[in-house]
């Protein structure tokens, strides 16, 4: 077991003396050092995942580890590395069992009478081409609090915030009364936003999957988008599994009138948190993709 502080040659080099058969990076992207490493031949078997959901484009990497419920027919055809899929989401994922602690929303600008929905990605997840679609949710579903969170560094926060009030602007919707961005929250006061939310409105394009884990713990609503690429696919394919295909849209208009219905037909919104409460438990704790990776990993070693 090594770990710690290094420089990213000395990690080369610890791994290059293990002698590995098989080296997986979990992902490759969003971290300098990874990236260096993930250029080098360490291992005779390299392989990378969806940490960073793309294609890595390094011919040093042999394989991309994925997920069945995560792709479509033809996904192959997108990575340079051989793709393979796990079974459903993929990973053993275990809840958090996080009491949610109470949030006093007029803390955050929020009136009693506000439907409150979350919009829990990184704001460099949200592109300019969906900025008119949170304005036609606004209009749908006010009165209404989108509730973004702020980033580190700020700067990215502040650029998607700006343009976001533009767009509502140009629109003649008036951004102070229906957007909010705030502070991260302790996980606590964020499974207390989840309790208190209508519902969780995911991010095209760019979906999230540990949030929208949250969510479905929190038996909080989702809206998912679903595209094409595996990165847009998270929050869709865990409703999926569940068997809550309704909540699943892949256009504006969908998505606009399934956040507008949790807004204003209490009875289906209740109901469906129902339903969320008494599928959950099947997604978390699935050890069968443990032992799928297991096998994976002994064959591509022993080949």
């Amino acid at each position: 077991m090594h770990r710690g502080s290094r420089d990213w040659s000395q990690w080369a080099k610890v791994i290059a003396d293990a002698r590995l058969d098989v080296l997986l990076f979990p992902e490759v992207g969003m971290d300098a050092t990874t990236v260096r490493l993930a250029c080098l031949r360490l291992a005779r078997v390299q392989l990378a995942s969806w940490g960073h959901p793309i294609t890595t484009g390094l011919p040093t990497l042999d394989g991309y580890l994925s997920a069945g419920a995560l792709e479509t027919a033809g996904a192959a055809a997108d990575y340079t590395e051989a793709l393979f899929l796990l079974p459903r989401l993929g990973c053993c994922y275990l809840p958090f069992r996080t009491p949610a602690a109470p949030v006093d929303m007029a803390d955050f600008g929020v009136a009693p009478a506000d439907r409150v929905l979350v919009c829990a990605g990184a704001p460099p997840k949200y592109g300019p081409r969906y900025d008119a679609l949170w304005i036609d949710v606004v209009k749908q579903c006010r009165p209404c609090k989108l509730i973004f969170f702020r980033s580190e560094p700020p700067m990215l926060g502040e650029v998607f915030e700006r343009r976001l009030a533009e767009a509502f602007a140009r629109a003649g919707v008036d951004f102070a009364s229906h957007v909010r961005f705030v502070p991260r929250l302790s996980q606590e006061k964020f499974f207390g936003l989840l309790v208190r939310s209508h519902a969780m409105l995911d991010s095209p394009g760019f979906s999230g999957f540990n949030t929208a884990m949250q969510a479905i713990e929190c038996a909080c609503p989702i809206v998912a988008w679903e595209g094409e690429a595996m990165r847009s696919r998270f929050a869709s394919a865990i409703l999926r599994q569940i068997g809550l295909d309704e909540c699943v849209c892949n256009d504006p208009a969908t998505f606009v009138a399934r956040a507008a219905r949790l807004c204003n037909d209490k009875a289906y919104a209740d109901e469906l948190r129902g339903r969320i409460a008494a599928r959950r438990e099947s997604l978390f704790g699935d050890r069968g993709t443990v032992d799928a990776l297991g096998e994976l990993l002994s064959k591509l070693a022993a080949a």
